[in-house]
């Protein structure tokens, strides 16, 4: 019986055909902190290429990034906005 092998996710961004040299074919995917699902950004992509990545969390999947939108929009129309203030950069 022959096993299956498992499929590589499709690069889908735009970079992904710009810069196609950048990334092995070997390249280990990064994996959403929030679902815990496999995304499709290999984790040799510098963080400033990415989309969907959110600075001291991780990277998202497009379905948790596409639900946080909705969230964060629902939070403004009903007047709460979440900022970080000076001293929480401070460490």
């Amino acid at each position: 019986m022959k096993q299956k092998q498992s499929k590589k996710p499709v690069l889908k961004h735009k970079w992904a055909n710009q810069h196609p040299e950048s990334f092995k074919s070997g390249d280990d995917y990064e994996i959403c902190v929030l679902c815990r699902a496999i995304t499709n950004v290999p984790k040799s992509m510098p963080v400033e290429m990415r989309s969907d990545y959110i600075p001291g969390a991780g990277q998202l999947c497009h379905e948790c990034a596409v639900q946080n939108a909705e969230e964060e929009r629902t939070a403004m129309k009903n007047g709460f906005v979440y900022t970080m203030s000076l001293h929480d950069y401070d460490d």
